[in-house]
């Protein structure tokens, strides 16, 4: 019974240290994109905060505060995307014509 697991097991081992294995390179993004992405993320991040505050705010009968958050999003929440969508297609595009 050694002697089969040694014979399966020898092959195997050969076998990965010959033959032509590529290496994947590993790609580095641009600190554009890293950024890009990074304001993408805090950006759901905070849009799921007030989200969530604002239906705390509903249920607990919050009303000024509800009506806060209503009134940031609609004033700061929609320039932020933009801002956030603009700057992710500007380092998508930067990084496929790298």
């Amino acid at each position: 019974m050694p002697s089969q697991l040694s014979s399966t097991s020898e092959p195997l081992q050969t076998s990965a240290q010959g033959g032509n294995t590529m290496m994947r390179q590993q790609h580095s993004y641009s600190w554009l994109f890293k950024a890009a992405t990074k304001s993408l993320k805090y950006f759901l991040l905070g849009l799921a905060g007030c989200t969530v505050t604002y239906v705390l705010a509903q249920v607990l009968s919050f009303g000024g505060l509800a009506s806060l958050m209503v009134l940031l999003l609609e004033k700061l929440a929609l320039r932020a995307l933009v801002v956030v969508f603009c700057l992710w297609a500007i380092a998508v595009i930067t990084e496929s014509l790298r």
